[in-house]
């Protein structure tokens, strides 16, 4: 049974990597540079510090998250759909839980700070930016200096 599944698993991958001989590359030569310059920077090391501590319910952040800002309407994420939701959740949850994030209240400073460190020091990928002001813009919004749970837009529930 074993030889039949390996050779199953053997021809699909031939069969599914034909289907990719002369496949057009859909990225910009800017972003193979990207990715390339990324990639030579990566040190290999994986950092989880930030994701443990968030789950962590004796840390001050999980202590923080009792009155982080949620919506029950909203998404699986707890983030409010406005502009900026998107960037937000594709560039933050890659890496650790968007609870971190809803603990925070940071002003526009505050925010741009972060994401450098999150560049610099814990391996994201430098957002474009366009794609770092929404971030930030998003996030000083709703998890400002001064954002509490009212400050949020009405959610109607999906259905």
């Amino acid at each position: 049974m074993r030889k039949i599944t390996n050779l199953v698993a053997f021809s699909l991958v031939l069969f599914f990597g034909a289907c990719n001989v002369g496949a057009k590359d859909t990225l910009t030569a800017a972003q193979h540079e990207r990715i390339e310059k990324m990639a030579s920077e990566y040190n290999g090391k994986i950092r989880y510090g930030a994701s443990f501590i968030a789950l962590d319910p004796n840390s001050k952040a999980s202590f923080l998250g009792q009155n982080a800002p949620f919506n029950p309407a909203d998404s699986y994420s707890g983030l409010p759909h406005a502009a900026g939701y998107e960037e937000v959740f594709m560039n933050c949850s890659s890496c650790h839980s968007l609870q971190l994030v809803m603990t925070q209240n940071k002003n526009a400073q505050g925010w741009n700070t972060i994401v450098d460190t999150m560049v610099k020091e814990r391996g994201m990928f430098p957002p474009e930016a366009d794609t770092r002001a929404k971030i930030v813009a998003f996030l000083s919004t709703y998890y400002g200096a001064s954002a509490a749970p009212a400050d949020l837009p009405k959610q109607t529930p999906s259905k």
